[in-house]
């Protein structure tokens, strides 16, 4: 029964965050909107068919958020640009280089 009560928790714990992350995220996205039918969803900027910028997301655990995002292609040179930045900035894990040492 420990066991049982100890994984309630942790699944209360993760739903909570994942609730949290979509209500911030209805707060900073424009035009977002939660989905009826899945607490875990959200669409945005209008949804897929809503130029310049639209589509949907999903909580897919704590740290995973899936995005579906559908743009012009004049925008979508800077969403690539600003992917770019963030993952030269550290924000998105790189795999480590290895030095030459380490190869042979």
């Amino acid at each position: 029964m420990i066991f049982a009560a100890a994984a309630k928790v942790r699944h209360e714990l993760r739903e909570a965050e994942k609730s949290h992350t979509i209500k911030t995220l209805l707060g900073i996205l424009p035009k977002a909107n939660q989905f009826p039918h899945d607490q875990d969803s959200l669409d945005f900027g209008g949804g897929r068919y809503s130029p310049p910028i639209g589509g949907q997301l999903r909580i897919r655990s704590n740290s995973e958020v899936e995005w579906t995002v559908h743009t012009t292609k004049e925008l979508a040179f800077s969403l690539a640009e600003t992917i770019y930045a963030l993952s030269r900035n550290g924000d998105i894990p790189q795999e480590p280089t290895k030095s030459t040492t380490e190869l042979c």
